[in-house]
Order: structure tokens, then C-alpha cells, then sequence
């Protein structure tokens, strides 16, 4: 699994939430796979692979429907060393908006939006 990816899972209690792939090579990485291989943590809705073919080109004004960090990047619109891009605003409300709109909204990115409107 690609790190930053967000997958809905599901723990031993049952309990399901989105949870954001950790980088390779960390500690986090190694808990989550391990996790994972346990069944401790079960993925229930993985995105689907790349194939290698190009798919349409994505409109960079539209929300990106992939990991929390690919919807922050936008929103920011800029590197995290560097300020915000103009716009920015508006880009976390059209953000907002559109993770409402989801069937399981990620709520620390729902936070997280609502913290810069």
C-alpha cells in the first residue's frame, strides 16, 4: 500500500474509520503493516491500483478525492516551507464542502478544515 493513502479500515472492536497509509520506513509503517498482517486492523475499501495508463487530467481547481495530505496540499496551494498560495481560503471551504458531501466524511480532516474557516 502506497504511503498517504487513505483507507477505510476496520479494528478488533469493530469500529471503522479512515486511516491515512504512514510513510515507509517508520515506526508508524511497521505498526500499521503489522496490524494489518494480524488482522488486528482489517482495510475494507482500498483505492484501486495504478495501472500505468493515463487516466483524464485532473482539474487542478476541482478537490482532489485522495489522502488527507493530497486535500491539505491543495488547500495550501503551496510547499508547507512556504505561505499559503492566494486563494487559499476559498480552496478549504470548496474542501470542506466536498468532504461533507461523502458518505463517511474523514472527521480529522473535517476538524482540521474547520479550524482555517
Amino acid at each position: 500500500m502506497r504511503a498517504g493513502v487513505t483507507l477505510r479500515v476496520r479494528g478488533a472492536g469493530g469500529v471503522e474509520f479512515d486511516l491515512d497509509v504512514p510513510e515507509d520506513g517508520t515506526e508508524a509503517r511497521r505498526n500499521f503493516d503489522a496490524h494489518v498482517a494480524s488482522g488486528f486492523l482489517t482495510v475494507l475499501d482500498a483505492p484501486a491500483t495504478d495501472t500505468g495508463a493515463a487516466g483524464p487530467e485532473r482539474d487542478p481547481d476541482a478537490v482532489p478525492d485522495g489522502s488527507v495530505a493530497d486535500v491539505t496540499v491543495w488547500v495550501r496551494g503551496a510547499a508547507d516551507d512556504e505561505p499559503p498560495a492566494d486563494g487559499w481560503q476559498d480552496r478549504a471551504r470548496l474542501a470542506y464542502d466536498a468532504e461533507q458531501a461523502r458518505p463517511k466524511p474523514r472527521t480529522g480532516l473535517v476538524r482540521l478544515l474547520e479550524g482555517l474557516l
